[in-house]
Parts: structure tokens; C-alpha cells; sequence
């Protein structure tokens, strides 16, 4: 047939509408959503299993295809899901009433909740879900309100986090070219957390704007505006009449963080805190890095000023081997040792805002030359920093003690430059040197600098010399000490 429609009324009869009608040879297929559903609930988690991989791809990409293809559904005609009617609805699920989008966030009678698409999608945060196979099929949503969307996966942050890329959907995801629609969105409410509500109204605002100065910085976002944005007083919700994208249309759709009948399973998107102290941070100037040979790429050919490290990461020695070999570092004949890696642009290197994100230096001093112009810094943020080392002996003048592991010495610059800056940084550092530094930074224990030293201070071998010398040195502000506020300091679990 050249079109099949099933009405379903819960989520295995809806995957089954889906296998059956494209087997039996349907040019296309309509299925219309009788009630709300959920996947993970009335037997949707066994048969729409979320796509278990979530890497690989390149960095402008998604995946093509999905790790396991079995647990999604595949989809090689176009698909439409579409509501139903009800009480509350408004009839036949094709359109809501014309004055709906307007109406509800500009605050006219007879609009309010109920008017929202009476039938509710619910992802429950699960990804590729639906496998568009081929470049020409294309998934259409009309006339629901799809809630937890979930987020894409690391390897194509920041984009991964802009939840209106429909990531329930897995086909290969384009930032240039010619356009090729997959997805369409009509008459739908996205139930999505609040900052994405903020963020999608500020960029798409900035594409939509007459000015082309202003239009040119979100280019980024891809996206052709036409007709009207309206945001609602509070800022919770914001409806557009006409978005066109590389890949996608939007027809009357909605963005509000009010949920409308599942709860809300992801209070932030991510967007607002991508880049600390800059919520609205261009998604255009984030790159994500989530290996060492990313993360050394970005540092000496920097594509964006914010590099966020999706994934925790090690440039020791035997995780450098592959990099080594691809070219990104050498290593010094003279010494054994990979040889400095320069970075010569302003870059800030931040962790991930939800969890803990450990930066592991590898025990080597002298790793990174930072060669920048004066007053450019390279920025640590949202880091734990582990695998500190000892000054080299060329590192630090005769005078100067070379032991202590919290000056980083794994990044070579004038000292007197401050071309590092650390915000919110923990430091992982042996139990003496942590039992060092708290002594000293107490003004209370100015005392215990003297001579003979106390049984506490005896941390190392002539520690009341090496203690002394190192409080002197932190004492008269030593310029090789790197800007640093907000440095946390954690001793190691092990004695080394």
C-alpha cells in the first residue's frame, strides 16, 4: 500500500505497528498514539532498548548506525507518529487550534494547559531509539508533546547537549551541506529543562535577528527562522512558528519546562553551565575532547577559545604512546621523555559541569610549554589535576626548592608571566607535601618554622630546611606561583 496508519495504544503495539506496516511494503507509515506512553514503562524498555554504545562518530557527526542495531527500531520509509483525540484534545490529532501557539504564552482566554497536545511521548532519557536507515526517510512527530528528551552522546559535545536535535533518533548528523530533512516537528510541545528553554530562545532569537552582524554569530546554530518567537512573560516557555534547519522543520513547536504528565528527569540540560561564569556561551566555541590526543590537538591548534573534557584523561607516558605515534608530540632523544608540547594561544581546558573530571599529568615535569604573548593565559577550570611531578633541574633556580608538586610543574612559562590560571581546581599531592602546605598556610604555625624542628614537621628527609625554604619562597609571593583561586587540596589515598 502507499500509506498504512494503525491507531496504538501503548508502546509494544506501537514498535509492532512499525515492523509490520514497513515489512508490508507501505510507502509510508502513520501511527496514531491513542494514549500516552512511556518508554521503560508497559513493556517499552524491552522492546525499544536504548542504543548501549552512545560513542564514536567524528566530532561533527553522530553515529550512523547504531553499536547493537537490534535494540532499535529501524526505520527506512517515512514515519509519521502522531496524537490522538480526547477529552481536553482538539480532534483528530492532525492540527491544534489556530490560535493555540499564540494563545498560550501570550496570555489570551481560552488558552492554558489543556490546550497542549493531549497525547504525551515519553523518552525517559533514552537515545537512537529510532534507526533512520538511508539518506530519504524521514521521522514526523505531529500533534504530541514528547517529554525527557535525552542528550546525544560525548563525542559530538556541545551539540550533544541541545536536546531539540531529537537524539531518541539515530542517523548521521550534518553541520554543512546540502539540505536533507529527517526530521520534522508540527504542532508539538518539547517538555525540556528550563536553561534549555533560555538558550534556544536567546540563539535562535540572535539567527533570527534583520542584523547581519548579529545573525552572523549564531551561525552556528544552522537554523532559518521564519515568522514569529514569542516567550512567555515568565521565560518557561517559548514557541516558534517557522524554523527550518540543515536537517529538520519546525512547524508551531513549543519549548516549556512545565511537564505536562511524566516528571521531569533531567533538571539541566547543561547548556547554562557548559562554560563556568558564561551561560550563554556560544555552542559555536566548545569543543570536546575525550582523549589525550584530542585534548593535545586543541591545546596547540586551538578551534575554539573552551575545550571541555568529556571523559577523564591521561597524558602519561603509556597513554601518550599512540599520540606519539600519530605525530601530535615527539619524544626527546636526549632524555627519553616526550619532548615539550607548545601551545601558543589563549585556550580554557574545563571539566564536565555533572560529575568530577580528573586530568592526569602523567608525573612528568616540563610537559607543556606555554608560549603565549604576555597577559594570555591557559585556563584550568573544574579539574582534578593528578600525576603532578618535581621541578626539573633546569625548571628553577639553584635557591629555590624543586620538590613540591603544587606549582604544576608540568607547564613550563616565565613564572612571571602568570600564563596559568586555575579556578576551582583540586590538586592531588603526596600526604607530606599536603601536611606541608597546611601547616604553612596557617598563620598560626609561623612558630614552628624555627630550628630544631618539631617531631610534626619532620616530613622528609632535612624537612625543617625543606619546610622553611618553601614557606619563604610561598611567603614573599614568589611570582612562579601560578594565579590560582578557589584551589582545593586533596591528599593521595597511598603513601607514595
Amino acid at each position: 500500500p502507499a500509506c498504512a496508519v494503525r491507531r496504538v495504544a501503548n508502546m509494544p503495539q506501537l514498535a509492532r505497528a512499525v515492523v509490520e506496516l514497513q515489512a508490508a511494503g507501505a510507502g509510508s507509515v502513520t501511527v496514531q498514539l491513542l494514549a500516552n506512553m512511556s518508554v521503560g514503562g508497559e513493556g517499552g524498555a524491552d522492546v525499544l532498548g536504548g542504543w548501549p554504545g552512545g560513542g564514536g562518530g567524528a566530532p561533527d557527526a553522530a553515529p550512523a548506525a547504531p553499536v547493537s542495531a537490534h535494540t532499535a527500531l529501524h526505520v527506512y520509509t517515512n514515519l509519521t507518529l502522531t496524537g490522538g483525540g480526547g477529552p481536553g484534545g482538539y480532534g483528530g490529532g492532525s492540527h491544534l487550534r489556530d490560535d493555540w501557539v499564540w494563545g498560550n504564552l501570550m496570555g489570551r482566554p481560552g488558552a492554558g494547559p489543556q490546550a497542549r497536545p493531549c497525547v504525551e511521548l515519553d523518552f525517559g532519557l533514552h537515545r537512537f531509539l529510532l534507526w533512520l536507515q538511508g539518506n530519504t526517510s524521514t521521522v514526523t512527530f505531529q500533534g504530541l508533546t514528547l517529554a525527557n528528551l535525552p542528550r546525544g552522546p560525548d563525542s559530538v559535545f556541545p551539540i550533544s547537549l541541545i536536546l531539540t536535535s531529537m537524539w531518541p533518533l539515530a542517523y548521521t548528523r550534518l553541520l554543512s551541506g546540502p539540505a536533507s530533512r529527517r526530521v520534522v516537528l508540527s504542532n508539538v510541545t518539547l517538555m525540556v529543562p528550563e536553561d534549555l528553554v533560555s538558550y534556544t530562545a536567546y540563539w535562535t532569537g540572535i539567527s533570527a535577528s534583520p542584523v547581519g552582524s548579529v545573525r552572523g554569530t549564531g551561525s552556528w546554530n544552522g537554523s532559518m527562522v521564519n515568522g514569529t518567537l514569542a516567550v512567555s512573560p515568565d521565560g518557561s516557555s517559548l514557541a516558534m512558528a517557522r524554523v527550518d534547519n540543515l536537517q529538520s522543520a519546525w512547524r508551531n513547536l513549543t519549548l516549556t519546562s512545565a511537564p505536562c504528565h511524566a516528571p521531569p528527569l533531567m533538571p539541566s540540560s547543561g547548556l547554562m553551565q557548559m562554560v563556568p561564569g558564561a551561560p550563554l556561551t556560544s555552542a559555536g566555541k566548545v569543543s570536546g575532547a575525550g582523549s589525550a590526543a584530542e585534548l593535545l590537538r586543541y591545546l596547540q591548534d586551538p578551534p575554539t577559545p573552551y575545550v571541555v573534557l568529556t571523559a577523564n584523561i591521561s597524558l602519561a607516558r603509556a597513554d601518550l604512546a599512540a599520540v606519539l605515534l600519530a605525530g601530535n608530540a615527539t619524544e626527546d632523544a636526549s632524555t627519553g621523555r616526550p619532548a615539550m608540547i607548545t601551545v601558543t594561544a589563549p585556550v580554557t581546558i574545563i571539566g564536565a559541569w555533572d560529575r568530577p573530571t580528573l586530568l592526569d599529568l602523567g608525573g612528568e615535569a616540563a610537559l607543556l610549554q606555554l608560549s603565549l604573548p604576555p597577559g594570555q593565559q591557559v585556563s584550568l577550570k573544574r579539574l582534578t589535576l593528578a600525576g603532578l611531578a618535581p621541578a626539573l633541574d633546569w625548571q628553577t633556580l639553584p635557591q629555590y626548592v624543586n620538590t613540591t608538586l603544587n606549582d604544576l610543574w608540568a607547564f613550563e612559562f616565565p613564572r612571571g608571566r602568570n600564563s596559568l590560571y586555575l579556578e576551582n581546581v583540586s590538586l592531588l599531592v603526596p600526604p607530606r607535601e599536603a601536611a606541608a602546605m597546611l601547616l604553612v598556610r596557617d598563620p598560626a604555625n609561623t612558630s614552628l618554622l624555627l630550628d630544631p624542628a618539631p617531631a610534626p614537621l619532620d616530613l622528609l628527609p632535612d624537612g625543617a630546611t625543606w619546610l622553611r625554604a618553601w614557606a619563604a619562597v610561598q611567603q614573599l609571593g614568589d611570582a612562579r606561583v601560578p594565579a590560582a583561586p578557589n584551589i582545593r587540596l586533596h591528599r593521595r589515598l597511598q603513601e607514595d
